[in-house]
């Protein structure tokens, strides 16, 4: 006989735990690390979208109101110009 007798209980517990529980856990563990990857992955290329959109986004607000409160000073340079005739007559240089 050999020096390490187990029951076949305890064998069966074994190969139970060989068989079915070792590879879930390795499956587990793989998956685990691959969502994990993927998941980085996929988060930092959205989070690089969502930068490069919001400084388009923030761009052309910054240039419609630059460009808005241009018009609004050429407008009101032009009434208060109008409102005195002296001024009427003097050409200003234009952009």
């Amino acid at each position: 006989m050999s020096r390490f007798s187990f029951s076949i209980r305890t064998k069966l517990i074994v190969i139970f735990v060989l068989i079915k529980v070792l590879p879930l856990i390795v499956l587990a563990w793989f998956s685990w690390h691959v969502i994990i990857f993927k998941l980085a992955g996929t988060l930092e290329k959205q989070t690089r979208e969502t930068v490069v959109a919001t400084n388009e986004l923030v761009g052309s607000i910054a240039d419609t109101a630059i460009n808005n409160s241009i018009e609004a000073m050429e407008t009101l340079r032009s009434r208060a110009i109008l409102s005195y005739p002296c001024l009427a007559k003097v050409k200003f240089k234009s952009r």
